[in-house]
């Protein structure tokens, strides 16, 4: 990988660093459609290529939404939500809130996508070819 950002949440408990081939600007987050996205505003960064690392002082918080198949975690102080994962062939896979890079103004205005519309197996194809590999480290 030849490019790293780095984000912090609200509170600074939560920590991430995001390691990607491209400069940001070469990548366009994707806004959710679904209703608990929406509320956040939230859009998300990944590529299947890069990698997101996580480092917290407190545990984050977890929750699901629709299908159940990914997992949100937010940030046990400020509640801010970090990321959303899915273990997909043994490997934690997700994206991250794009929002918390500290250059988030670098990247393509969001792509709004409607993974509600899909089925269960179609969600978790889509999210193998889209998302990156998550390390959560000490």
């Amino acid at each position: 990988m030849h490019h790293q950002y780095r984000g912090v949440c609200a509170c600074g408990n939560t920590r991430l660093t995001i390691e990607l081939s491209k400069p940001l600007n070469a990548y366009t987050p994707r806004a959710c459609d679904c209703e608990y996205c929406m509320a956040r505003n939230i859009s998300y960064l990944s590529h299947p290529e890069g990698i997101l690392r996580i480092q917290v002082s407190n545990p984050l918080t977890q929750q699901q939404q629709g299908s159940r198949q990914a997992t949100f975690h937010h940030c046990w102080g400020c509640n801010e939500l970090v990321l959303v994962t899915c273990e997909i062939g043994s490997v934690l896979q997700g994206a991250v809130n794009a929002a918390l890079l500290d250059n988030s103004d670098a990247l393509n205005s969001p792509l709004p996508v409607s993974p509600k519309l899909l089925e269960a197996e179609e969600k978790l194809s889509r999210w193998d070819s889209a998302w990156m590999k998550v390390i959560f480290e000490e």
